[in-house]
């Protein structure tokens, strides 16, 4: 008879890693890594025609940047899912402050595109503040819903939907809205 083979965390096992481990989704966790798989495999198809067609010098060019920001988007998913919910709250809040900051500032030195100017550009990198605005805004909003439900005084609503007209605000000053 075969014995069980040993888990890498027991159920017992109170770490914050071994908590993460038994509180994780994993079939979604491996959904989300096997996306992240055929992701990069995709870019390694497409990028020799790409680099040829903007004549870069390296075919594999676009292949490995995407390898480069695959595995910096697999730490930060690991790293951000053990949050506990005060810690999602925090990265929230300093998130979205972060962004609107950084959108309110964009029309003054922003990188233009296409009509609007929504990107900040540095070192050949360009970010979109309004892409980690977004779901932070999401978490904020429903944190400001649950405050507001509780009964304790707290202008839930009021300020859920302040956030919100902030960044519907900064994001309708862009002519292009698409």
């Amino acid at each position: 008879m075969m014995a069980n083979p040993a888990h890498a965390f027991s159920r017992s096992d109170r770490t914050q890693v071994g908590l993460w481990w038994w509180t994780t989704d994993r079939w979604l966790l491996g959904a989300v890594g096997v996306l992240i798989v055929l992701g990069v495999l995709m870019s390694f198809a497409a990028s020799p025609a790409a680099a040829a067609r903007m004549n870069v010098g390296d075919p594999f060019h676009f292949a490995v940047r995407q390898c480069v920001f695959a595995a910096i988007g697999s730490v930060i998913l690991i790293s951000t899912s053990m949050l506990d919910i005060r810690g999602v709250r925090r990265a929230a809040f300093f998130i979205y402050i972060v962004a609107i900051a950084i959108m309110i500032a964009l029309p003054f030195f922003g990188h233009n595109a296409k009509g609007a100017t929504r990107w900040l550009e540095f070192g050949g990198f360009s970010l979109q503040p309004s892409e980690f605005m977004k779901p932070a805004l999401i978490i904020l909003v429903a944190w400001m819903f649950a405050e507001g439900q509780k009964g304790e005084g707290v202008p839930g609503v009021s300020i859920a939907f302040c956030l919100y007209f902030l960044s519907i605000g900064l994001l309708l000053i862009q002519p292009d809205v698409g």
